[in-house]
């Protein structure tokens, strides 16, 4: 980061030993989750709810169909046993076509699920995340977050959290700056630790809005999916559910 880089960010560098010893981060509840398991992954990635609406939809169209070659009465320019045939063999088609869908969203979620936790088992890891009091949105309220690698020891990640923390108290109450960091935040989409404290920021993140979640979950993409890529805006963030 060049001189005029960190003075408009508000020389973040300088917030790396500025508390010394520095507290602890806010304790978070949880473990971290082991989502080595196919299953496991599965059932605590947030990574799609399965798509009711479509066969929903189609259900309930096939339902009204059948019910209506019931009713007597004649909306089509035809004979009655003609429009019941119609209805019901319409009611029929519909309701093959919402199986047809339910079955299709199931096999390409699963598909989806069985990627993702190849990729997690390649590359991925598990972050812990902190609401922090930056607002990168533009007409909206929207707090950015502090993700930490849950890979690093504790007290490094306390040491990430405080120097995160003083920077981010001080950005907020200077309108500059705080407008400087926001549009890094919302062009990068994830923005590093090492490019705000050097190599010792590795295993932070700033992010734009998540989930307000304990944890989350950090996937490269495919382009992305060698051993040297680096975290950026390409790799998908996944929430971590609990029930």
């Amino acid at each position: 980061m060049t001189d005029s880089s960190a003075a408009r960010l508000g020389h973040p560098g300088r917030y790396w030993n500025a508390v010394v010893p520095f507290p602890s981060r806010p304790e978070i509840p949880r473990e971290p989750p082991d989502l080595t398991d196919a299953g496991t992954f599965a059932a605590r990635a947030e990574l799609r709810d399965p798509r009711w609406f479509v066969p929903g939809l189609l259900l309930a169209l096939a339902v009204f169909a059948g019910w209506f070659s019931t009713v007597p009465g004649s909306g089509f320019p035809s004979t009655p046993e003609t429009r019941r045939v119609v209805l019901i063999v319409l009611a029929i088609v519909l309701a093959v076509a919402a199986v047809a869908v339910w079955l299709w969203d199931v096999s390409t979620r699963r598909e989806a699920i069985r990627s993702a936790h190849a990729a997690f088992l390649r590359r991925g890891f598990v972050v812990e995340a902190h609401v922090t009091p930056l607002n990168v949105g533009d007409e909206s309220v929207q707090w950015a977050w502090l993700l930490l690698d849950t890979r690093l020891p504790g007290e490094r990640r306390d040491h990430l959290y405080a120097a995160f923390d003083g920077w981010l108290a001080d950005v907020s109450n200077d309108r500059d700056t705080h407008r400087e960091v926001a549009a890094m935040v919302r062009a990068a989409g994830k923005v590093p630790g090492e490019r705000l404290f050097g190599p010792e920021g590795a295993g932070a993140y700033l992010v734009g809005p998540l989930r307000r979640r304990d944890h989350h979950i950090l996937l490269p993409s495919r382009r992305e999916d060698r051993e040297t890529a680096a975290v950026d805006r390409s790799w998908r963030i996944v929430p971590v559910r609990y029930t």
